[in-house]
């Protein structure tokens, strides 16, 4: 876990670099590999949540699996999401 833990800081501090697919990349590659980190997901929910506008629909999909592939459950992600589909 020492890597994915390397990778989730620096991911959080350089989120605002971020773009939706690197977004949904970030979550889907967590979640593909079943790595719960719910802060690195909240930080990732809070910067898709101001770009929504930008997702194409791969990229929608993609983020809502991989937020229920790991079981989290983010009400505003989850609204922002359904309101730009």
């Amino acid at each position: 876990q020492p890597l994915m833990q390397a990778i989730s800081w620096a991911v959080m501090t350089k989120i605002s670099n971020f773009r939706a697919q690197n977004l949904t990349n970030t979550a889907w590659s967590f979640a593909t590999l079943i790595v719960l980190d719910e802060p690195l997901l909240d930080v990732i929910a809070g910067a898709s949540i101001l770009s929504i506008a930008s997702f194409i629909p791969l990229e929608l999909t993609n983020l809502a699996w991989s937020y229920a592939t790991l079981g989290v459950n983010n009400g505003p992600l989850l609204n922002a999401m359904s309101s730009s589909a």
